[in-house]
């Protein structure tokens, strides 16, 4: 849930992803915040500058 609020966030208020031209996303909305996540719990690195932890599900 955590990685598809993250990405969904993303896609709609920082960066849309790509529509291919058959339609399709070229990366789901879930791989998409799970990317981000990962990157900023390995590295700590915050690139986007977004409040990660607003959206845990249980805040």
């Amino acid at each position: 849930v955590w990685c598809y609020k993250i990405g969904d966030f993303i896609d709609e208020k920082i960066k849309k992803i790509k529509i291919k031209k058959h339609g399709r996303r070229s990366v789901s909305v879930f791989k998409y915040g799970l990317d981000y996540l990962s990157r900023f719990l390995l590295s700590g690195f915050n690139l986007l500058e977004i409040r990660i932890f607003q959206f845990l599900p249980c805040t």
